[in-house]
């Protein structure tokens, strides 16, 4: 009786760590014309538990959050919020249902057609996620110094408060490396693709002795408002 008991326990917890190791996460986003949307879930079996951000202005960091649960039945993921919804989202049905379509999640919103100046109800395919690490890479460049220099200077245009640049910097290690980008963020992988232990950087950021060879991928982004930062990469 007792061995019943271990072996059906046993059987349990395998069970349990099934589910949770099944436990898939899913991200989607959609920036429109004045905010950001991402829609971030997680999926156990048919049950769906997640939230709905909106960036006003795209400004990511004070994001509106929605929590909501609900259900996957094939294709259809059917929602229903804890509380008040996105005023982006129909006001009704009260359940939301998006399609799961490949790579992307068709949703429907509320809002103003700008060519028929009328208000309605209209689907927008929202995009998967991707990395931190990817998003930068798919749109670096490539910071080459010119010959008997040991620097690189651009000044850099930002139109929106959550607009990022991106570039590759090829260095050896032991090396000294200077980045300046007044009013601007600075945050960077190194060439193992893992970020920078600190985060994100105001203004500038250095350091002495470089631990790894490769390339860097830096990122500037506004610390404030967008506009223009002078930046500058100086290696020794």
């Amino acid at each position: 009786m007792k061995n019943a008991t271990y072996i059906s326990g046993i059987l349990s917890l395998m069970l349990t760590l099934s589910m949770v190791s099944a436990a898939q996460e899913k991200c989607f986003f959609n920036n429109g014309l004045k905010d950001g949307h991402e829609i971030r879930y997680t999926l156990s079996g048919k049950t769906v538990t997640g939230e709905f951000r909106v960036a006003r202005d795209f400004d990511s960091d004070n994001a509106e959050i929605y929590p909501f649960k609900g259900t996957v039945t094939g294709s259809t993921v059917s929602v229903k919020f804890a509380g008040e919804a996105p005023d982006s989202l129909p006001v009704s049905p009260p359940t939301k249902r998006w399609t799961v379509l490949g790579g992307i999640l068709r949703v429907t919103l509320y809002g103003k057609n700008y060519n028929t100046n009328k208000w309605g109800n209209y689907t927008v395919n929202y995009s998967a996620c991707i990395s931190p690490y990817d998003a930068a890479k798919s749109m670096a460049k490539r910071i080459s110094f010119a010959k008997g220099s040991t620097s690189w200077s651009s000044d850099l245009t930002f139109k929106t408060k959550d607009e990022k640049q991106s570039f590759w910097l090829n260095l050896r290690a032991g090396q000294s490396i200077s980045v300046f980008a007044p009013g601007c963020g600075i945050s960077f992988f190194y060439p193992n693709k893992t970020p920078y232990e600190e985060g994100t950087e105001i203004d500038t950021w250095g350091v002495e002795k470089l631990p790894q060879t490769g390339d860097y991928l830096f990122t500037i982004s506004p610390a404030g408002e967008p506009g223009t930062c002078s930046t500058k990469f100086e290696a020794k």
